[in-house]
């Protein structure tokens, strides 16, 4: 699994400053989780890239769950997506998680 310095090492190419002001100046979500990351609890899991480019948090467990800085821009671009679907294992609800019994 990576952090954000990973994904960069590894050649992922995120958008500019000057691209993500533009965004907010349209109106999108001034959150950014390049430039402006929100305070949610998965902020610090690992970061994993999709070919959609929506950027997952990786549970505990292995599994993927939509960044929501992320996921917030793609459904500004277009609140039909279906990139918020995932195979769920909970974790991404704050509280108990239902698979382990720990607060995440």
């Amino acid at each position: 699994m990576t952090l954000w310095a990973d994904l960069l090492a590894s050649g992922v190419k995120p958008h500019t400053k000057k691209q993500c002001k533009a965004t907010w100046w349209e109106g999108g979500p001034k959150a950014c989780v390049v430039h402006r990351p929100s305070d949610h609890f998965m902020r610090e899991w690992p970061l994993v890239c999709r070919t959609s480019r929506l950027l997952e948090r990786v549970c505990a467990h292995g599994v993927g769950h939509p960044d929501p800085d992320s996921l917030a821009y793609f459904l500004w671009r277009d609140p039909e997506t279906e990139l918020g679907f995932h195979g769920c294992d909970g974790c991404c609800t704050p509280g108990a998680c239902p698979v382990c019994s720990l607060d995440h």
